[in-house]
């Protein structure tokens, strides 16, 4: 269930590429100073919302199945530290929608590829240096790795150009 995030925000990126013809209008109308900034940020704070919220309902509905069907305590605080380690892909859709256009479910894979090797290989590490347990600090590093990747995309979408068109425009 924690992997259809993945399949959620391709669709919503495929969504935004789809609409090119309503984006070249919009991008025709004159543009005001702020308007790509504000503009920016209500897009990918809708966009970063809707994430949190399908990650939230996903770690939800799997830690009351396991709840439901009687799991023990400590095997749902387990579950819990593993929903953590797909934190990351929360920001997946954060971006600069003006100019990246590539393949994003590759992206979103390697991403999250990327995460799971820095937040288990951190634990590992504190693991062989101070004896901490590996679970526990892997869903710690992803839950501060989400919120670093979060705040890097940020900044750089809000200082982008216009989100629309998303994508280049392609002459064929």
């Amino acid at each position: 269930m924690l992997f259809a995030q993945l399949f959620t925000y391709e669709q919503r990126r495929v969504r935004l590429a789809d609409t090119r013809i309503e984006q070249a209008l919009l991008r025709m109308a004159p543009p005001v100073p702020a308007a790509a900034c504000r503009f920016n940020r209500q897009l990918n704070a809708s966009l970063l919302r809707m994430a949190a919220l399908d990650w939230a309902a996903i770690v939800a509905s799997l830690l009351a199945i396991s709840a439901i069907a009687g799991a023990p305590g400590h095997e749902i605080l387990l579950q819990a530290q593993l929903c953590c380690l797909t934190l990351p892909l929360v920001s997946a859709n954060v971006r600069d929608h003006a100019r990246e256009n590539g393949s994003g479910m590759l992206r979103m894979v390697g991403g999250l590829a990327g995460a799971l090797v820095i937040s288990l290989g951190s634990a590992l590490l504190l693991r062989e240096l101070a004896g901490t347990p590996v679970l526990p600090v892997a869903a710690g590093s992803s839950i501060v790795l989400a919120v670093a990747v979060a705040v890097w995309r940020w900044r750089a979408a809000i200082a982008a150009p216009h989100a629309f068109p998303a994508g280049r425009f392609r002459l064929i």
